[in-house]
C-alpha cells in the first residue's frame, strides 16, 4: 500500500540541475525554474533539496526591509506530495490526488495525476508540487490549513491528512478599486502600481545614485532595467528582474517574447500572476519585475 510524505516549505533546489525556485514573498506566478527534473532522485524526498521546512508558518515575520513580508499578490509557500510504494507486486495504473485546504475546510489547490506503478519493484515513488500565495482565493486567513493526499485505481487508499498552522495572515482586501488597474507612478523613492486585481504593489528601489534628474521619470536603461526617479533626484532599478522564460509550471509563463521595435514599453502585466511590471527591453526581449524577492536566488 502507498505511504504518503508531505513537505511543506518556502524554497527549493534541484540536485541535479541546481536550479532554485523560492516561492516565500516572490510576485505571484513568476517563470517556474526546472526542479521537476528527476535526476538527482532521492528516496522518500523526491529530486529536490527542500528549504525551510515546517509545520507553523509566521505570515509576519520579518526579512529585510519588508515588515510584514507577505500581502496580497505574493506567492509563500510550495507543497510536496511524494507517494511511496514498497515492494509493487505487479504494479499498475493509479491516480494520485493532492489537495490544500482553508480552516473552513474549503479547497484552495487540488491536483491529480496517473501513474502507472512499475511491477516487480523493491520501491517506487511519484512527486508532485504546487504553490500557494496570499491572495482571497488561496491564502487569506489565519489558522489551520490541511494538505490531504489519497489514490484510486490499482492501490487506492483512504485520505492522509497533515495540519499546519498560518498565523498573521495579512488581508487580501487592501486595494483602491480595480478602475485603477494599470497606474504605474513614483511614491517618494518607491515604484508603485495598481495590479489587475485592483491592489496596490510596491517596488522598493536600489539607488544608482545619479542625482538631478526630474522626480517621477520611467525609462528602460541600456542595461535592460526599469529605471526611475525618486523625489530626491536620484535614479532607482528594482532589486531583481528576469528575462521572461519557459515555465515548468502550467499556470507561468510559456516562453520568451521578443519583439523588436517595442522597445521601452511598460505596463502592468495581467497574463500570469497579475502582480509584475513587464517591460520590453533594450535587447527587444521582455522582461519582468515586481516588488517580491528574488525567485532564482539560493536561499538555503
Amino acid at each position: 500500500m502507498a505511504s504518503f510524505y508531505k513537505y511543506v516549505g518556502k524554497a527549493a533546489q534541484n540536485r541535479n540541475n541546481s536550479a532554485v525556485m523560492r516561492f516565500w514573498d516572490t510576485n505571484f506566478n513568476m517563470p517556474v525554474t526546472n526542479i521537476l527534473d528527476a535526476g538527482g532522485w532521492q528516496e522518500y524526498v523526491g529530486p529536490n533539496n527542500l528549504w525551510h521546512i515546517d509545520t507553523s508558518f509566521n505570515f509576519a515575520a520579518t526579512d529585510g526591509n519588508y515588515s510584514p513580508i507577505l500581502y496580497p499578490g505574493r506567492e509563500a509557500l510550495l507543497f510536496t506530495g511524494l507517494t511511496h510504494w514498497d515492494n509493487t507486486g505487479t504494479g499498475g495504473n493509479t491516480t494520485i490526488y493532492l489537495q490544500a485546504r482553508n480552516p473552513s475546510g474549503v479547497s484552495i489547490a487540488s491536483y491529480s495525476y496517473n501513474y502507472n506503478v512499475p511491477a516487480s519493484s523493491p520501491w517506487a515513488e511519484f512527486s508532485a508540487l504546487f504553490n500557494v500565495g496570499v491572495a482571497p482565493w488561496e491564502v487569506s486567513t489565519s489558522g489551520t490549513f490541511y494538505f490531504d493526499m489519497w489514490t484510486t485505481g490499482w492501490d487506492a487508499t483512504g485520505t492522509s491528512t497533515t495540519s499546519y498552522s498560518f498565523s498573521n495572515v495579512p488581508t487580501s482586501t487592501q486595494s483602491p478599486g480595480s478602475s485603477y488597474s494599470g497606474s504605474i507612478w513614483v511614491e517618494g523613492t518607491t515604484l508603485c502600481f495598481i495590479n489587475a486585481n485592483g491592489w496596490k504593489e510596491i517596488i522598493p528601489g536600489v539607488v544608482q545614485s545619479f542625482p538631478g534628474a526630474t522626480p517621477g521619470a520611467m525609462w528602460i536603461d541600456t542595461n535592460n532595467n526599469l529605471s526611475w526617479v525618486g523625489n530626491d533626484g536620484n535614479v532607482y532599478i528594482p532589486g531583481n528582474k528576469i528575462q521572461q522564460f519557459y515555465s515548468y509550471f502550467s499556470n507561468g509563463a510559456p516562453g520568451s517574447v521578443y519583439a523588436p521595435g517595442h522597445e521601452g514599453s511598460i505596463w502592468v502585466d495581467n497574463q500570469f500572476g497579475w502582480t509584475h511590471i513587464s517591460y520590453i527591453g533594450n535587447n527587444g526581449y521582455k522582461w519582468l519585475t515586481g516588488g517580491g524577492k528574488d525567485p532564482y536566488t539560493a536561499w538555503a
